[in-house]
């Protein structure tokens, strides 16, 4: 729950430290969505640097039958990631991108009344390019590397992990 308050903390002041005046050009804000599932914003804080916060959500139901009965299982994951832009062509623009990921899931059994939860952070160092399809439509495509942990508890048992994966993710920004 701690994680939780310093990520909104820490989202909350750096978007409104860098949201946009409202004599500026259109093009610094945009509605973000990846293919990972998430929604987010990406605000232009200066002509090098965007922020670009995210959330990402997910529930789920399954029915079995004899024991199994009805599970659900859900999930959320708020992130944060930088954006710094280091060369460009026209209107393709390379950048860094340091992330940051929360991640909490919930699983319940609903005949035996049984849950399992899970929370992990994950960091992960990205190159990405984005290219500006109009003034206010772009894509974006990302790579990288990223380093994960978790913790998990079922009641029964619980458990931790940690493990370096390859990351990408393709989205388009719509912007304001």
């Amino acid at each position: 729950m701690r994680a939780f308050k310093v990520l909104m903390a820490t989202m909350a002041l750096t978007t409104i430290g860098v949201m946009p005046a409202a004599a500026q050009e259109a093009g610094t804000v945009g509605l973000t969505l990846a293919s990972e599932s998430t929604v987010g914003l990406t605000i232009q804080a200066t002509g090098r640097i965007a922020v670009r916060p995210e959330v990402g959500f997910t529930r789920s139901t399954s029915e079995g039958t004899g024991s199994g009965g009805k599970r659900t299982t859900s999930s959320w994951s708020p992130g944060l990631s930088l954006l710094f832009y280091v060369k460009s062509w026209d209107n393709t623009r390379l950048y860094l991108s340091p992330r940051w990921l929360y991640s909490s899931l919930t699983s319940a059994d609903a005949a035996s009344s049984f849950e399992s939860k899970a929370t992990g952070n994950a960091v992960s160092a990205m190159l990405g390019a984005q290219h500006n399809i109009t003034e206010r439509f772009a894509a974006f495509g990302e790579v990288g590397i990223g380093r994960s942990s978790s913790k998990s508890d079922s009641g029964l048992s619980s458990s931790s992990s940690n493990f370096w994966s390859t990351r990408s993710t393709v989205g388009a920004i719509v912007f304001f």
